[in-house]
């Protein structure tokens, strides 16, 4: 019976540990400034997260890309600015994974012009066929 009651013990230890931590983490969150930023950006965008875990997660990831956009937008000379978009929430793998997957061409496959030939200096067309005999214009632009 006491292994019982301890392993009880151990399960509320448990939980109530977890539950401090949970609210110690949403404090934390809500607590951060640029997490209305976030908030206003997924009313925008409408992204889907799976759990808390996932959103804090895409949070983290929000708010490095957010100091990107700020600090690039805060240079001097540049002809354009950053903004948040769709995207803001991936990081850049997840980002060219997902949206610029690289495909490598197919192989390069011998041709059949492959083969080159050096070109004449001159080709008379005349001897080809390719040039008629003068026709009669009759008045059609003659003088």
């Amino acid at each position: 019976m006491a292994s019982s009651s301890s392993l009880s013990s151990t399960i509320i230890i448990g939980i109530v540990v977890s539950l401090l931590c949970g609210a110690s983490l949403h404090l934390t969150i809500a607590s951060d400034p640029l997490m209305a930023i976030f908030e206003k950006w997924m009313v925008d965008f409408d992204p889907v997260y799976a759990n808390d875990v996932e959103k804090l997660l895409r949070f983290e990831v929000f708010k490095t890309n957010l100091q990107y956009i700020e600090s690039t937008n805060n240079q001097s000379g540049l002809m354009y600015k950053l903004g948040l978009n769709k995207f803001a929430d991936l990081t850049n793998l997840e980002f060219m994974t997902q949206f610029a997957s690289y495909t490598p061409r197919c192989k390069s496959t011998p041709s059949k012009y492959e083969t080159f030939v050096s070109a004449p200096i001159s080709i008379d067309w005349r001897s080809q066929g390719a040039v008629t005999p003068v026709k009669d214009q009759c008045s059609c632009g003659g003088i």
